[in-house]
């Protein structure tokens, strides 16, 4: 593995790309059985609740940090943080647990696009691009719009101000 020194981004070479990604598919393939469990824990809420949601947090940091790093999937990364913040958003409130079943499949969603990165041509790749970034697209306009709650520094007369300026 090669260090840019520039942006201190891992730039993957052929040699080494198959191992990279391995591990990151891997990581990617526990966190997803931990959201399964949290769903399935949600629908029979116990003590170890909290305790899988803090782990589920903390899988969502390591692979954060390992995939900020991977030059060539920077438009990955920023879905993986948006999928990111809607999950620990739902997480950190327990009268949204109904909404992670929503979490565990657009999560799975980012899994087979991930693990289809490696296998697939550029173009195949683009088309299962294109298709997860509208379901990605959908599950955030739902999600902003009808599960999310407006923040108290939302202002619509500020911001027609500021977008009118």
């Amino acid at each position: 593995m090669e260090i840019n020194h520039t942006n201190s981004n891992i730039i993957i070479h052929p040699h080494n790309n198959q191992k990279i990604y391995d591990t990151f598919v891997n990581m990617l393939k526990q966190l997803k059985e931990k959201i399964c469990i949290s769903h399935l824990n949600l629908l029979n809420p116990n003590d170890n609740i909290d305790r899988l949601n803090s782990e589920i947090k903390e899988s969502f940091e390591e692979i954060d940090d390992m995939l900020y790093q991977i030059a060539n999937l920077k438009k990955e990364y920023l879905n993986f943080l948006s999928i990111k913040r809607i999950t620990f958003y739902i997480l950190d409130n327990k009268t949204l647990y109904c909404h992670i079943s929503s979490i565990e499949k657009l999560f799975d969603s980012f899994y087979n696009l991930i693990y289809l990165k490696n296998t697939l041509s550029e173009k195949e790749y683009d088309k299962f691009n294109s298709k997860f970034n509208r379901e990605l697209l959908k599950f955030e306009q739902h999600f902003y719009t009808m599960v999310c709650k407006p923040s108290e520094n939302y202002n619509e007369d500020v911001l027609s101000s500021i977008i009118i300026l």
